[in-house]
């Protein structure tokens, strides 16, 4: 679009002492529409989503258990599964999102910053806990990256009571289904579901779970990581590439369910639902 800008210039003539006036017009054309951007950071409690912000991002749900023998009983008594990572592809958590974008099913996102391309490196979730220290009176390390997970299901200090985890000690992965992360409020999509920035890149999201096990056990010579009780403690890894199927991305508007189960019999993870529409 050209604008028409008028120019009204005076001039004296040295003849006839009359005024002149000029009016010279001339064509003026714009800089061209410069691309909008809205920040979005979902651990950023003050962060406001706008209805198009939402419909841009996906919707993930993620519960973790763990599947008991037949038979047995009083497992968790002496027993706790804690997380200790998880380790995630395909998401981010902030990003600036192009506003004035035509295509709602294929949003356009850049850095938070707006500048430069939005990178879509693996996210590494942490307990906030000293490695090998991590039920230790002084366990607590403040200055690891994204703790987001469930802290139901990361370990605390509490003294042992007469061989048995104390009611004060977290409970951990148990028989129940729980969410594994618990982002700030504004990530929240209900339902136990949270909003992620879509990869959107036709490539295969993997999940890594870092998780131990710990048994009370005076018979043996090993310390669990409180640091004083006697007992078994067995760090294991379950990871799975192509979460969602082979170059299945997380994409803009639908959600997904996803359990894991841990266990003796072999612990799995499985996309349960991918929920084309919302």
């Amino acid at each position: 679009m050209l604008l028409a800008l008028a120019t009204a210039v005076t001039a004296c003539g040295s003849s006839d002492d009359e005024e002149e006036v000029l009016e010279k017009k001339e064509q003026v054309t714009p800089s061209p529409e410069q691309d909008v951007f809205e920040a979005i950071d979902l651990c950023n409690p003050n962060t406001v989503l706008s209805s198009e912000a939402k419909k841009a991002l996906a919707r993930v749900k993620v519960n973790i258990s763990y599947e008991l023998l037949d038979g047995v009983f009083n497992f968790f008594d002496d027993t706790r599964l804690y997380i200790r990572s998880v380790k995630c592809s395909g998401f981010a958590l902030r990003g600036s999102m192009k506003i004035n974008n035509t295509s709602s099913d294929s949003p356009v996102w850049k850095d938070y910053d707006g500048e430069q391309e939005l990178s879509f490196t693996p996210i590494v979730f942490h307990d906030g806990r000293k490695d090998g220290k991590e039920g230790s009176v002084a366990g607590e390390q403040s200055d690891e990256p994204n703790q987001f997970l469930n802290p139901v299901l990361t370990e605390n200090y509490a003294p042992v009571n007469n061989g048995k985890f104390s009611s004060e000690k977290n409970s951990g992965v148990n028989g129940l289904e729980q969410p594994l992360f618990e982002f700030c409020i504004i990530a929240s999509a209900g339902d136990g579901y949270y909003y992620v920035i879509p990869r959107h890149q036709n490539k295969g999201v993997d999940l890594d779970v870092t998780y131990c096990v710990e048994t009370i056990d005076a018979e043996v010579p090993g310390i669990l990581s409180d640091g004083e009780t006697q007992g078994i403690l067995v760090e294991n890894n379950l990871n799975k590439s192509d979460l969602l199927g082979k170059d299945i991305d997380f994409e803009p508007g639908k959600s997904y369910l996803i359990n894991i189960v841990l266990g003796a019999e072999g612990p799995k993870i499985e996309t349960v639902g991918i929920i084309r529409d919302r």
